[in-house]
């Protein structure tokens, strides 16, 4: 009775704690980086996938309760939006974590991003997975609010999924794969083997690399735009989006490419350098 007291205590604790965390770090945006009357900035849209995989379910419960209210602060929406969302926030957070899980079902670590074949499963997972959560969105607006389906503002809601996916979701899986490692080299008395590998260290840079380049281009086009009087908030970064966007997933994907290349020539090159290992 104590073993399943304290089983349902840890499940409500992470969910009360992913439901916390998911509305505290969405107010900031919603008061300050807001777009439109339906949309914001939204770095914390990673979260229900991100937490689907640390946690499993409860975690993706968590985030889904914490969008409820995420709504209720915005304001202004029918209680069946709050119902709808409630749902697509499982849809699409424990699906898509799911679905990674099913990709990675052979590794020990289904966290570990050390293979461009895992970056490429990631980014089309990514893909699917952005529109998605953009077609339920929209189909719930155009429903409810008569918004057109299909514009700047799907393309808007489409491209924040994919950004953040990338710029925090990349970090975060090769971080946590790290931190798992490393419990478990510690438990082995082993705490001075090397976590990351060579493809690991390349694929953080690659991101870095995309996200730098995204942000620079990204800025020139706000000035771009701004300069031909474009002030509609969600019509300029609408487009300020798909361009930083499209600039930081053809970075990866050309840089993606290469990577194998890349990876043999440093491998070859340490060898040279530090001698066979004995």
């Amino acid at each position: 009775m104590t073993e399943k007291t304290n089983w349902l205590r840890k499940q409500l604790t992470i969910i009360f704690a992913s439901g916390l965390f998911y509305f505290a770090m969405s107010v900031p945006f919603i008061d300050f980086l807001r777009l439109s009357e339906t949309t914001e900035v939204r770095p914390y849209c990673v979260l229900p996938f991100l937490l689907s995989l640390v946690y499993g379910f409860p975690g993706a419960l968590g985030t889904a309760i914490g969008n409820i209210f995420s709504d209720m602060y915005y304001g202004g929406m029918d209680y069946k939006i709050y119902i709808l969302g409630f749902s697509f926030q499982l849809i699409y957070g424990y699906g898509g974590a799911m679905l990674w899980k099913y990709l990675r079902r052979r590794d020990q670590n289904l966290f570990r991003m050390d293979t461009v074949k895992k970056l490429s499963q990631y980014l089309i997972l990514v893909l699917g997975d952005s529109l998605l959560i953009s077609v339920m969105v929209w189909w719930t607006l155009n429903r409810f609010y008569n918004l057109p389906f299909y514009g700047i503002g799907f393309v808007s809601t489409f491209l924040n999924h994919i950004i953040y996916f990338v710029l925090l979701g990349i970090p975060f899986l090769i971080g946590y794969s790290a931190h798992i490692q490393k419990n478990e080299l510690r438990r082995q008395n082993r705490l001075h083997t090397y976590i990351f590998s060579i493809n690991e260290k390349f694929i953080l840079f690659l991101v870095l690399l995309a996200s730098i380049t995204g942000v620079i281009i990204g800025f020139f086009a706000f000035v771009f735009f701004r300069a031909y009087d474009i002030y509609d908030s969600t019509l300029l970064w609408g487009y300020v989006f798909l361009i930083s966007g499209s600039a930081i997933y053809i970075c990866l994907s050309v840089a993606g490419a290469s990577a194998p290349a890349l990876c043999g020539k440093v491998r070859r090159f340490t060898a040279g350098k530090n001698g066979p290992h004995r």
